[in-house]
């Protein structure tokens, strides 16, 4: 299987079931007919079928890429502010500690 140039590779281990067998039936319809008839749009159905279900493939994939990725941020910035927020505890415990060993301690 080659790759048109314009909608990317058309390798199987790439896409869904789905769209292998419209991948198929397009490579089918290229190998029945002449070039000719191929020029004047005699598979331009099967090519634009093939052409709407790499693109919901390759939608679907970015949006859970997003979701992945948002999700990811949203664990970080909590663990940023966990670890600030620890930060500001031990801070202020230091704080608390050094005031009472300026108090306690002899002039």
């Amino acid at each position: 299987m080659s790759s048109d140039r314009q909608s990317g590779p058309l390798s199987p281990h790439l896409h869904t079931d789905e769209c292998n067998r419209i991948i198929e039936a397009m490579y089918r319809c290229f190998d029945e007919r002449y070039l000719v008839t191929r020029l004047f749009g005699s598979c331009d159905q099967e090519f634009m079928a093939m052409k709407r279900c790499t693109r919901a493939e390759r939608i679907a994939r970015h949006q859970k890429h997003n979701a992945d990725a948002a999700e990811k941020r949203a664990r970080r910035q909590e663990a940023q502010t966990q670890e600030t927020r620890q930060r500001s505890l031990d801070e202020i415990l230091e704080s608390i500690k050094s005031k009472r060993n300026k108090r306690d301690t002899p002039n």
